[in-house]
């Protein structure tokens, strides 16, 4: 999995930079990226029930999750794709196993 994601991950870097030319410079990426990563994590945790929190709070975090998503304008057919190819290469890895194990 590590493959296709890194695959997935140079080939959306590889569309932006020839659409948008290269990334703003950001001054202090490290603790941007550890923000937004910090962000996310407690967005995607308020979608899980499982997770214990409090309800308001929770409702919060998923519309802000639901209204950044939209803001950002993020490309529903790219995320599709993405998501396709990360399921064909898990299930062909799951046909290697199995006859690995027959």
């Amino acid at each position: 999995m590590a493959n296709i994601y890194l695959e997935l991950c140079f080939d959306v870097i590889w569309i932006y930079r020839n659409a948008f030319g290269k990334p703003p410079v950001v001054p202090d990426r490290k603790q941007l990226v550890l923000n937004a990563l910090s962000l996310l994590d407690l967005e995607l945790k308020s979608l899980c029930d499982e997770v214990l929190m409090d309800e308001a709070f929770r409702t919060n975090l998923q519309k802000r999750f639901i209204d950044r998503f939209i803001a950002a304008g993020v490309q529903i057919e790219l995320l599709q794709y993405l998501v396709g190819e990360v399921k064909k290469y898990a299930s062909s890895k799951e046909e290697w196993i199995a006859m690995i194990n027959a």
